[in-house]
């Protein structure tokens, strides 16, 4: 990854990661390896639920809108990751979801936009399953 993306992608997380905080989020790990199925950014848990967040980051528009770089095969690998993630940690027995922070940043690092994507269904049955955007 080049030198910038990453400069990028680590001042992005830990601008999520602050972001979190603020909001109750208590954060149990970050940049957990899930093998094939790639990163987990941020694993945090508020309430009874287990939340995997995908950051994503971006400089400008000229590609897109930082949350459009999720799609469906990103959303097919982060789910696997997710699977792995509750595999590696049978103790746990929240329900899980996954959420998608979006950050536009300022050629100097300011935060120009923030928006938090919490999962869109919602599992009432308590069951170790992860909850799908």
């Amino acid at each position: 990854m080049p030198h910038q993306r990453q400069k990028t992608g680590t001042v992005g997380e830990a601008v999520a990661r602050a972001y979190l905080e603020s909001c109750g989020y208590l954060i149990l790990t970050q940049n957990w390896h899930a093998g094939r199925w790639g990163e987990i950014d941020i694993v945090a848990s508020k309430g009874d639920e287990l939340v995997f967040v995908e950051v994503k980051t971006r400089r400008g528009i000229g590609f897109g809108n930082p949350e459009e770089a999720v799609n469906k095969t990103k959303q097919a690998k982060l789910q696997g990751a997710g699977q792995a993630y509750l595999t590696a940690h049978p103790q746990l027995s929240q329900k899980a979801r996954f959420d998608v922070v979006a950050i536009l940043l300022s050629p100097t690092d300011d935060v120009i936009d923030l928006k938090h994507y919490q999962a869109i269904h919602t599992n009432n049955n308590g069951n170790k399953e992860i909850l799908y955007f």
